[in-house]
């Protein structure tokens, strides 16, 4: 999921596959303030479809690109500055931020691969 910081309740949950070279498609989805206090984000994997949730709530679903079906691994980061065009340009007048990450949990699911 992604966040940009001067859109603080909309989160943009996403799927990053290798068919043809980089697809990426991506949703938004309406929340409230995600930067008050800490919330838990999860997607899951299944052979057939990806499911995001928020805060237990599901909040976007779509079919599963076919060539995810191959171990892969979980980014967590916090991305600031010049990343292309979507996010707009690194402004040194905006306070600084920080990501707080109090766990992450991976459950596997034997079926898909």
């Amino acid at each position: 999921m992604e966040f940009l910081g001067h859109d603080r309740d909309t989160a943009y949950v996403s799927a990053h596959s290798k068919i043809g070279g980089h697809t990426l498609t991506s949703f938004p989805v309406q929340t409230a303030d995600l930067t008050e206090g800490f919330h838990t984000f999860g997607v899951d994997w299944q052979k057939d479809t990806l499911e995001w949730y928020i805060d237990g709530a599901k909040v976007a679903e779509m079919a599963t690109p076919r060539d995810m079906n191959e171990p892969m691994y979980m980014l967590v980061n916090l991305a600031v500055g010049d990343t292309g065009s979507w996010p707009g340009k690194y402004d040194a007048s905006m306070p600084t931020t920080q990501m707080k990450v109090d766990y992450v949990r991976v459950w596997a699911n034997d079926d898909i691969l």
